[in-house]
């Protein structure tokens, strides 16, 4: 895809979003993170998904 149909796709998802904006790679990356570094959670679901899950 053209660079102006992918930002043109982008800002239409980002459309729906509550927070309004798509999220970056590095904000899922970082709740992994912070999941796998802690050897007592076991198991846990986290929506990092812009509000999604509430809207």
């Amino acid at each position: 895809m053209d660079p102006a149909t992918v930002d043109r796709l982008l800002a239409e998802r980002a459309a729906d979003i509550p927070l309004g904006r798509v999220g970056d790679p590095t904000e899922i990356a970082l709740w992994a993170s912070r999941l796998l570094a802690d050897e007592w959670v076991t198991g846990h679901v986290i929506p990092v998904d812009g509000g999604m899950a509430i809207a």
